[in-house]
This record gives C-alpha cells, sequence and structure tokens, in this order.
C-alpha cells in the first residue's frame, strides 16, 4: 500500500530554507538575497517617487522613452527639473511667462549689509526657561547633495533670536529623529513646521516622537518675512559662513505679474536647507505674535487652531 506524506512533511525544518519559503525567495546561495526583502521597507521609507518609481527593487520603470512622466512627478512632488526637464514642463503646461529668459526678472534677494549685520551670535544659545521656543525643519530627502536640516528660534522683547542650527547629512532617518527627539526637550518645543514637501514620511517619524507638524506658507512669504526683520534690524544669526553665504546667494525671480519666487543656486555643499529651515523658524516666532491666544480649559493655550495652507502653485523655482 503506498504511502502518502503530510502536508507538514514538506516544510524544512533549516531556518535558512524556512525563511526563504516564506520570503517567497528562490532558491539558490546568492548571497544578501534575504537581507533585500528585509532593509526594503527602509529604503522604500527614504526613496524619492522617482527613485521608488526607477529602482529595480521597486516598480523598476524606465523613463528615457517617456521624459514627461518623470517632468510630471517632479513638479508634483517639488523636485527639481534640469533644462531639458524645464523646457518639457513648460511645453506639456504652456507656462512660459515664469520661466522664459527675457521676461523674468532675477536678483539678489538680500543686500550684503543686510545680511552681515544681522550675523550678530558668536554660537548656539542655551535654553532659558522665559523664552517659548520654535522650530522648523527643511526636510532633504536622504539624498544626493541636500542635508537635512533644523532651527530653533524664539522671541526676545521685539528681537528674533535663531538658538541652535543644525544639519546632518545622512541616508538613515532613524538618528536625525533622536536627535530631534532630545532637542525638543532641550528646548522644550512641543511643535515643529515643514515644507508641503516634506509630507509623508517625514511629518509620520516627526508625530512619532511626540512632536505637532504644521506646514509653513511658501518660500516667498517666509524670506519677506526674514527681510523685514533684517530691515529692522530685529534678526540675530549666528555668523556663520555657510549662513552668510546662502543668503547671500538667494535669489528673486519676479514674473510678468510681479508676483516673487524665491530660488536657490545648488552648490557643492547642497542648495540653502540651513536657510530654509532658518527662516521656517523665524516665521513660526512671527506668525505666534500675530495670532491671538485661545482659552482651552481654563488654561492659555496659545496655539493656533489651524496651518497655514500650502502654496497653489504646481511648480515655482522653490528648489
Amino acid at each position: 500500500m503506498a504511502k502518502y506524506r503530510t502536508k507538514d512533511s514538506f516544510i524544512s525544518k533549516d531556518p535558512v530554507k524556512l525563511s526563504h519559503s516564506r520570503a517567497n525567495l528562490k532558491r539558490g546561495t546568492r548571497p544578501g538575497t534575504l537581507q533585500k526583502v528585509l532593509t526594503k521597507p527602509k529604503q522604500l521609507e527614504q526613496a524619492s517617487i522617482i527613485e521608488f518609481a526607477t529602482d529595480p527593487l521597486f516598480l523598476g520603470l524606465s523613463f528615457k522613452k517617456r521624459p514627461a512622466q518623470e517632468v510630471v512627478l517632479r513638479s508634483i512632488y517639488g523636485m527639481p527639473l534640469n533644462d531639458d526637464q524645464l523646457k518639457i514642463y513648460q511645453k506639456i503646461t504652456k507656462n512660459k511667462k515664469e520661466f522664459e529668459a527675457g521676461i523674468e526678472k532675477v536678483e539678489a534677494f538680500l543686500s550684503y549689509e543686510l545680511v552681515v549685520n544681522s550675523l550678530k551670535l558668536a554660537g548656539d544659545l542655551p535654553f532659558k526657561s522665559e523664552f517659548q521656543y520654535f522650530a522648523g525643519i527643511d526636510a532633504s530627502g536622504l539624498a544626493g547633495r541636500d542635508k537635512f536640516s533644523l532651527a530653533i528660534a524664539h522671541e526676545q522683547g521685539n528681537d528674533i533670536y535663531v538658538d541652535l542650527v543644525k544639519s546632518w547629512d545622512l541616508k538613515d532617518s532613524s538618528p536625525i529623529m533622536s536627535d530631534i527627539k532630545e532637542l525638543a526637550k532641550m528646548y522644550n518645543f512641543v511643535g515643529v513646521s515643514i515644507d508641503r514637501y516634506a509630507r509623508g514620511w517625514v511629518q509620520n517619524s516627526l508625530e512619532k516622537i511626540g512632536l505637532e507638524v504644521s506646514i509653513r506658507p511658501s518660500l516667498a512669504e517666509i524670506y519677506v518675512n526674514v527681510k523685514g526683520l533684517m530691515i529692522g534690524d530685529r534678526l540675530f544669526l549666528p555668523d556663520n559662513k555657510g549662513i552668510k553665504k546662502s543668503f547671500l546667494n538667494t535669489q528673486a525671480f519676479y514674473g510678468r505679474n510681479n508676483a516673487l519666487s524665491i530660488a536657490h543656486p545648488r552648490d557643492s555643499e547642497g542648495h540653502a536647507d540651513e536657510i530654509d529651515a532658518i527662516s521656517t523658524a523665524v516665521f513660526e516666532v512671527t506668525r505666534e505674535q500675530k495670532e491671538p491666544e485661545f482659552v482651552v480649559e481654563g488654561s492659555s493655550a496659545g496655539r493656533r487652531l489651524s496651518s497655514y495652507a500650502p502654496e497653489d502653485a504646481p511648480l515655482s523655482p522653490d528648489w
């Protein structure tokens, strides 16, 4: 009489073979196969939309024959466009007034005197319990030359001080969030402002460490605010060569309708991540000054009812 094996008898007792079968991997001795499966969620969390689309570990698509699709994705997610991609964007949107050479006006947004006169602090400022602190973040995609930057600021009298500016040139978000959590405890802030492109893993990661997240307005609005404070001699910035260079390199683009857009030229160090974070934190301080407090359960909360709506333009030179 023939004997039949039970279903369980086909399951290997070897832990490596069992993990391969459960991960739906091919048999073989190729090293790193299982490790790719284990690290894939982390890579997905940190990937940009273009990396997600083109990486063989994910969708594995190619935009070589479909460059317009890449341009659309980049414009939706606020990623930079090179000259060829900008031409495609102009063609498919028929939007030339803001980008076409000879139509727009480009000039330095901040004068040398304004920037230098604001660089008044010798280094980081320690926490003082009598002040309320605000934080702003410029989030990189943890890829390329961009850095993940945080700035902390407070109001003192009629002036605004930038207490600390910190950047991370890392590919792993875990130590960044750990440092931000520690700084939040040190400076006693419970919220942080980010740009609209940082929604997603950045916002989720910040909320996981207990921070409330708000969305800042456009770069034009927060830089106009910084310029006004500089003109009024009310802004105190760290005397830092990188910060000085980035503010001096900030460019103003004026379209036909005189609409202002802000841009930063790229260099070997990225493109002004720290001053975007500074401008965001400073705007949070001034925004708090303008908004009245409301009472919650008999105590003065001083919190905002809602965040600013993100800018509506599908694409601007805010990269």
